[in-house]
């Protein structure tokens, strides 16, 4: 019986079984706005992106918030790809999530590739760790950025781009760090690596070993269900590599087998805004439990190998 067990558990290992019956983590809450707050303070406290805070409150202008307003916190988020054990990260909505005996640990938001130096989809494992990292500038960022970057090589420090914490990818040039400049989280901005706060680069650094697993993917249209609900989260195609969303929305559901208890109406809305969180669209809405993550999930609240020479495009 026990042989039986650790065989099952070797195949769930490798081919990434899904080892969930739900879909939705997070929470969803209501913020007072203080003296003093930002949309980048408010949306930082609680791990998700500037521009997450700005779509759940229908907000165009990120410096107009009042105090004494109240904001709509969203952490809820439908689990884009299930994994085992290692890392999937999601590039249209911005974040990480880190998977270990069939548990999600932790989701981190982060900043990926801006659209003229796109980050690359595809499977990949750790290659190196490495703390204070020594970054040596790329030839093309040199040639392309030659008055930015005059020096071949920045020593650790706070004018190091990588930060203190860095996690390099199988992926030539591509690693998972910590930034000089947190407020790029949640944006394209990097020059294909993905970026961490330093907080979160720090828990994420001591939680992961060489070796480990992971992919990136790219999923702006994201379907699942909790509670006896369809859901539908839906975030901009920041690469443009998707050219109907709403017909890939549809797809997703029929290959479900979810299409025929859905509202259409509340799809073409939801596809429409792209939200960029969890949005109902069951014909008959079902109640669920909006402040309570599904059990088995911990949801945040908030080296064998050489280092490479060129220490990987920021």
């Amino acid at each position: 019986m026990y042989k039986k067990i650790v065989l099952v558990s070797m195949i769930f290992a490798l081919i990434g079984l899904d080892v969930y019956s739900e879909d939705l983590i997070g929470t969803e809450n209501r913020y007072v706005v203080k003296r003093g707050d930002t949309v980048k303070n408010i949306s930082s406290r609680y791990g998700i992106t500037p521009e997450e805070l700005l779509k759940a409150n229908k907000l165009k202008n990120p410096n107009v918030i009042q105090p004494g307003q109240s904001l709509r916190i969203s952490t809820q988020k439908l689990i884009p790809k299930k994994t085992y054990n290692g890392l999937i990260i999601n590039l249209p909505e911005y974040q990480l999530y880190h998977f270990k005996n069939g548990v999600l640990l932790d989701t981190y938001p982060i900043a990926i590739g801006k659209t003229s130096w796109k980050t690359p989809s595809g499977r990949f494992f750790i290659d190196n760790k490495a703390l204070d990292p020594t970054w040596r500038v790329p030839p093309q960022m040199q040639k392309k950025y030659k008055n930015k970057y005059k020096r071949k090589i920045v020593p650790p420090g706070p004018n190091n781009p990588l930060g203190k914490y860095w996690i390099g990818l199988s992926i030539p040039h591509i690693g998972i760090h910590s930034t000089n400049k947190p407020y790029s989280i949640g944006q394209p901005r990097s020059h294909g690596c993905m970026r961490l706060n330093s907080k979160d680069a720090k828990k994420l650094f001591y939680s992961v070993d060489v070796g480990m697993q992971g992919e990136i993917i790219y999923e702006p249209v994201k379907i699942g269900s909790h509670g006896g609900n369809i859901f539908v989260e839906v975030h901009e195609d920041i690469y443009k590599r998707k050219e109907n969303m709403h017909k890939i929305a549809l797809n997703k559901l029929k290959k479900s087998n979810l299409i025929q208890h859905v509202d259409m109406d509340a799809l073409k809305k939801a596809v429409e805004e792209k939200e960029g969180i969890p949005v109902v669209i069951s014909k008959s809405k079902k109640p669920y439990y909006r402040n309570s993550p599904p059990q088995n999930f911990s949801v945040r609240s908030s080296s064998s190998t050489q280092l490479w020479n060129e220490l990987a495009i920021d």
